[in-house]
C-alpha cells in the first residue's frame, strides 16, 4: 500500500483487504506475503543479541543482580 501510487494497478490496492487479495493472487503466500522475512531475520537477530548483551552487562556494571 505504501507504493500503491507507483504501481500501474494502484486502484486495486486501496484498502488492506484489497491489497492482501492482490498480493496473494499474484504472488502467492511464499513470494508475496512472506517477502523480505529472511532479510528481516538477518537484521533483527544481531540487533536483539546486542541489546540483550548490553542489558546484561549494564546490570552487572551497576550491581543490579
Amino acid at each position: 500500500m505504501q507504493l500503491g501510487t507507483v504501481l500501474p494497478e494502484f486502484e486495486k490496492c486501496l484498502t488492506m483487504w484489497e491489497t492482501l487479495k492482490y498480493v496473494y493472487g499474484h504472488h502467492g503466500i511464499r513470494k508475496g506475503l512472506y517477502r523480505g522475512l529472511s532479510l528481516n531475520y538477518i537484521r533483527c537477530i544481531p540487533s536483539q543479541a546486542v541489546a540483550f548483551t548490553t542489558y546484561e552487562l549494564m546490570k552487572q556494571f551497576f550491581h543490579l543482580n
